[in-house]
């Protein structure tokens, strides 16, 4: 499971993240998703979604659970 990033020309950029279990990586990329100025992205983990910028630093985890889903990531920051 990885994020990768190429210019338009389809040229190697860098890597999204890091797949492991600390606060900043990722286990597993179930879905992900870019905002729409391209700068963040969001990849689903499980039951968390972890933000990264475009330059490959992170942001944010978001948990998700039953009884919010999605709006969790209005309403927690984790």
């Amino acid at each position: 499971d990885a994020i990768f990033l190429f210019e338009h020309n389809g040229k190697f950029i860098r890597k999204i993240g890091i797949q492991g279990h600390a606060k900043n990586e990722y286990v597993k990329i179930d879905n992900f998703t870019v905002n729409e100025n391209g700068d963040t992205i969001y990849l689903l983990d499980f039951d968390k979604v972890k933000t990264y910028t475009s330059e490959n630093q992170f942001v944010n985890t978001y948990e998700l659970d039953d009884e919010y889903g999605w709006d969790d990531l209005k309403k927690k920051k984790k």
